[in-house]
């Protein structure tokens, strides 16, 4: 597996990443503030926003930035979300082999 395959699958085995794809795949725009994405996650997990909020700028956001998923701009505290062709491909062989979606956001 190349650096980049594993690099994508390591940003994907955080919990806090696989929420902020979640977000954005069931979202109808590619952009969003910080605060936004902490809102919905912490409204649907019944979470404290002030750590969904941490873990995200310092752990999650670096990680989906460094992979290319998303441009995270802690200074105007905003994520685009560009999504990433393995990524659908994974999502498409989950739903062949009936495994469900990860990253869906109920």
């Amino acid at each position: 597996m190349n650096q980049g395959k594993n690099a994508l699958l390591s940003a994907l085995a955080n919990q806090h990443c696989r929420s902020v794809v979640a977000y954005f795949r069931n979202a109808s725009e590619d952009h969003a503030s910080v605060d936004d994405v902490v809102t919905a996650l912490a409204r649907r997990d019944h979470a404290d926003e002030t750590r969904i909020t941490i873990r995200l700028h310092h752990i999650a956001l670096p990680k989906l930035n460094d992979v290319g998923l998303v441009d995270y701009d802690a200074r105007t505290r905003t994520i685009r979300y560009y999504g990433h062709s393995q990524l659908e491909h994974a999502e498409e062989s989950l739903i062949e082999y009936g495994s469900g979606i990860l990253w869906r956001c109920e």
